[in-house]
């Protein structure tokens, strides 16, 4: 194996991918058709993101009361599962009305991220309406506020940012699938020939002869006669 790699060996390197391209080739529109198969069922879709923060009011009070401090800034870590539990989801219900909403749906498209500070917590909603994503927010942020200040008897925890906007972002794109696919094995098959190449074995240019001489690897060179010259 090369021990050292120079540009000779670079070079041939480049010349063995390209004395393989047309497998390189073949393999690579095999890829392209593999991917067009595999997307066929495969619909674009535009989802919408919309964030509303809620946080624990306890932050930023005297410190006098060292105790229940430490506790309520941990109401939102020690809280924060019940987000999608039975009795916010139906909490949250009751406000979206106009929308044909359960449980299930509400759990499937919310989620949520305890920000580093461990008081506050944003609460996302993913859906394909712009609009629903910002009521789902909203009204899931309002109803753990609601349930969670109920178990603790206190009104700690409160909205900090209300959802205004969802942001939009296309997801499940076949055609990106289709063109990504085939580049990618290309890339590979190349990447294979070319360090297949550089760290063979075979003593292909006098840099490696050399080395290997000194090295007492070598007991003699035979020169390549060319017949058709």
């Amino acid at each position: 194996m090369n021990e050292e790699i120079g540009f000779e060996e670079i070079k041939l390197a480049v010349v063995a991918i390209w004395k393989k391209k047309v497998l390189i080739l073949a393999i690579t529109v095999l890829a392209f058709l593999a991917g067009i198969l595999l997307t066929l069922g495969m619909k674009s879709e535009t989802r919408y993101l919309a964030k509303a923060t809620v946080y624990s009011v306890t932050y930023g009070r005297s410190s006098s009361s060292v105790t229940n401090y430490s506790d309520n800034i941990s109401t939102i870590v020690n809280y924060k599962d019940a987000l999608t539990s039975q009795l916010v989801c139906e909490y949250a219900l009751t406000s979206l009305i106009g929308y044909k909403l359960d449980v299930q749906t509400l759990q499937s498209v919310v989620s949520m991220r305890v920000q580093s500070n461990s008081y506050m917590m944003d609460i996302y909603a993913d859906t394909s309406d712009p609009d629903l994503s910002v009521a789902i927010a909203n009204a899931m942020a309002d109803a753990f506020c609601v349930q969670v200040n109920t178990m603790t008897g206190t009104s700690d925890v409160q909205i900090w940012d209300k959802a205004e906007e969802a942001y939009g972002q296309q997801v499940g794109n076949p055609n990106k699938l289709r063109v990504l696919t085939p580049v990618l094995v290309c890339m590979l098959c190349c990447a294979y020939v070319g360090i297949k190449e550089l760290f063979t074995d075979r003593l292909r240019v006098v840099n490696q002869c050399l080395r290997a001489m000194d090295e007492e690897k070598v007991l003699g060179l035979i020169p390549y006669m060319d017949n058709k010259k």
